[in-house]
């Protein structure tokens, strides 16, 4: 008695054509998403760039606020300073 091996269906293989299409897709599609998320990140950066004007404004004021006040106060040392600093210089 003899006993014949299964029948066995051949495997089908890809078409090398078809592999080099897909791996293009799958290319496109990662750099598409990469072009969005650098974009969504260049987005947020300026948003956040945006929010900074009003607290450089306030800096600003802040200090030339302050000066005026250091300058009121202390007017009369500050000229000394100044009018002897540069008296060095040009007698030096």
């Amino acid at each position: 008695m003899t006993v014949e091996a299964p029948h066995r269906c051949p495997v089908p293989r890809p078409n090398p054509e078809v592999l080099v299409s897909q791996k293009k897709a799958s290319l496109r599609t990662r750099l598409l998403g990469l072009v969005v998320s650098l974009q969504s990140r260049l987005r947020d950066d300026e948003d956040r760039q945006r929010g900074d004007i009003p607290g450089w404004v306030l800096i600003t004021i802040m200090t030339a606020g302050l000066v005026s006040v250091l300058y009121g106060v202390a007017r009369d040392q500050l000229s000394t300073i100044l009018t002897n600093a540069l008296n060095s210089v040009t007698k030096g």
